[in-house]
């Protein structure tokens, strides 16, 4: 079946709509796999996005909605609950470099709640976040699980006095994959 705009479908249908297994693409890159109710993507299926961006999971009514994994042209990869096109609950955000962010998203913001952040070098942010920065009680510890900070977390920024390992002080103080944190190297408290 050809779209007034050039896109195409091949799959069943009903009532001249897709309805059932299918495929669509159009001119702009745009290309779709998967199940679909009276012309609406609806069920499990593939969405390729023109930029090289993809969703594959659970459509109701053309929206994402369910379980599902969103990944950029980056690499960089959301899997978890989806509401209303949003990511919503528990999820875990995974970027190129292995870095993997698990925790809770609520109205389709990157982390509120409580979550941890594992680095490539395996250390690793256990505790609160807030719109996308560590906030609230928290730990920060190396690789090999040595407690370089544990206490309170504002916007980002530890908030002294808490026990800080003397060898790791400026360890990891590395910012937030999305660049919503503000950070300071901070050296031991005296």
């Amino acid at each position: 079946m050809e779209y007034s705009d050039g896109g195409m479908y091949e799959g069943v249908l009903q009532d001249s709509k897709p309805n059932g297994k299918g495929v669509f693409w159009n001119e702009k890159g745009d290309y779709y796999a998967g199940e679909w109710l009276q012309g609406l993507k609806h069920g499990m299926g593939t969405y390729r996005y023109p930029n090289g961006s993809s969703y594959e999971g659970r459509f109701v009514m053309n929206r994402k909605e369910g379980n599902g994994t969103f990944t950029w042209a980056d690499g960089t990869s959301l899997k978890g609950l989806w509401v209303a096109d949003r990511p919503e609950g528990n999820g875990s955000l995974t970027l190129p470099d292995g870095t993997v962010l698990g925790g809770e998203y609520r109205e389709g913001r990157i982390f509120n709640g409580k979550g941890i952040f594992v680095y490539p070098d395996a250390s690793r942010y256990i505790g609160g976040w807030k719109d996308g920065r560590k906030h609230g009680k928290g730990i920060l510890m190396g690789p090999l699980g040595t407690i370089i900070f544990e206490g309170d977390w504002v916007d980002g920024e530890r908030k002294y006095p808490g026990p800080v390992a003397p060898s790791e002080t400026e360890e990891n103080n590395e910012p937030h994959p999305h660049k919503q944190e503000k950070h300071s190297k901070k050296g031991k408290k005296k």
